[in-house]
């Protein structure tokens, strides 16, 4: 009975104030997200955005429309429950409500649990105003409301994840694209581009869309796929495994959750990410057959030379000294960066990328040491240097590389370079 009263009193409050509880703030606070999150000139906006997005995360706050109207619910019948307990003389039904807040808040977002407990408010309400205590209807009434918003389907990121490839599906009526979006029908048909020499760069049918990873957590995902793909071992992540790379320091159920949720994000970043993405019960991985990858290049016109018997001719020469020249740069540059904002570096993509970066860099020193060879058989040794260079810098162990150079500086007459390296990588003379 005292527990129907105080639920009356608590509403009557509630309905005396303008826009009670969360009716009719969404809109405005995603104006107000978008607005006070864009990127400052230090990318402080989009690092505030990040860490926010960790401490949700952690506190497994919801961020839902269903998941923050139960949320509210169960916040009110914590502090109900507080408020029953404290009123003298205190009923002791204040401990049944806080129970029911508390564990609630760990199964929102599920649905037969939720449904069964605002089922129960609602019955236990009608229970009262069945005693002849009226105002038992006022927590019918919101155990109904509630129950009704249990019942409404989960977030994609908390469904079930099918056996079979993860597709998120588009809008029935897409919204008006701008001038730079790409049309997701025309997805499939469009010409993809990836660049991984020095900063990660995608385009799709010649418009640059890298910005739609401008979160590091969603830009540190996809490069760590691709950083798999390119080490060309094992290239599918398991999701235990990615799970506890993308969120080192958080428990298993978190990283779960904190996966999915990744995943659904990548998804819908852009049409191109969902087309690339392969996402089962027990894997990811990226699907980049039909895409322009800039490092496949690279190791297609390795293989190419790599059981020739003879120098390679003059065209075929200016085809790789054109590929030398557009993948020159590190490898994902600047991922170190990104994996410490994102992991503070507690993972091993690290190594990942380093085991890709060592695959790369060895593509290019054979093409490099086939361009020398070459450039010096055809008399102009000076042509060679700065790719051997290069290719010395990312392969310090490759002594015939080394041998290649000496060749070149001598024909150049550059002998005191050519003594220096011979020192170095301890070439006899012949």
């Amino acid at each position: 009975m005292t527990s129907a009263i105080l639920t009356a009193r608590v509403s009557d409050r509630k309905m005396m104030s303008p826009k009670h509880g969360n009716s009719g703030c969404l809109a405005d606070l995603a104006a107000d997200t978008s607005r006070f999150m864009r990127e400052g000139p230090g990318g402080e906006g989009l690092a505030s955005r990040d860490r926010t997005l960790r401490i949700l995360d952690v506190l497994l706050v919801p961020t839902d429309p269903r998941g923050i109207v139960l949320l509210c619910g169960f916040v009110a019948a914590i502090l109900f429950g507080l408020l029953a307990l404290l009123t003298p003389p205190g009923d002791l039904i204040g401990w049944a409500y806080i129970a029911l807040g508390v564990i609630g808040y760990f199964y929102i977002q599920t649905r037969i649990f939720t449904t069964f407990v605002w089922l129960l408010v609602a019955g236990g309400g009608a229970a009262v105003a069945w005693a002849g205590n009226p105002s038992g209807w006022v927590e019918t009434g919101l155990g109904a409301i509630l129950t009704a918003v249990s019942l409404l389907p989960l977030p994609s990121a908390y469904r079930e994840q099918p056996t079979t490839q993860v597709r998120v599906p588009l809008q029935a009526k897409p919204p008006k694209l701008a001038e730079t979006d790409i049309d997701p029908q025309t997805v499939g048909s469009t010409r993809i581009s990836i660049w991984t020499s020095g900063r990660l760069r995608i385009e799709v049918g010649g418009v640059d869309i890298t910005d739609r990873l401008s979160e590091p957590r969603l830009e540190f995902l996809f490069s760590y796929l691709l950083a798999r793909y390119v080490r060309g071992v094992e290239v599918a992540a398991p999701r235990p495994g990615l799970a506890d790379e993308v969120a080192p320091d958080m428990s298993a159920s978190n990283q779960r959750d904190r996966l999915r949720r990744q995943l659904y994000d990548l998804q819908t970043a852009d049409p191109v990410f969902d087309r690339l993405l392969r996402s089962n019960r027990s894997q990811v991985s990226l699907d980049l057959e039909g895409v322009d990858l800039d490092v496949d290049r690279l190791f297609e016109m390795r293989r190419s030379i790599q059981h020739r018997a003879v120098l390679i001719d003059s065209d075929f020469a200016e085809q790789v000294r054109r590929l030398l020249d557009e993948t020159k740069g590190e490898f994902l540059a600047g991922f170190a960066e990104l994996e410490h904002q994102v992991t503070r570096g507690s993972g091993t993509a690290g190594q990942v990328v380093a085991a890709a970066r060592a695959r790369v860099a060895k593509a290019r020193a054979d093409l490099a040491f086939a361009l020398a060879q070459h450039d010096v058989a055809a008399g102009r040794p000076a042509r060679a240097i700065p790719y051997l260079k290069d290719a010395l810098s990312e392969s310090q162990d490759r002594q015939d590389l080394a041998r290649v150079l000496v060749v070149a500086y001598l024909q150049t007459g550059q002998t005191a370079i050519a003594t220096q390296i011979r020192h170095e990588y301890g070439i006899e003379e012949s």
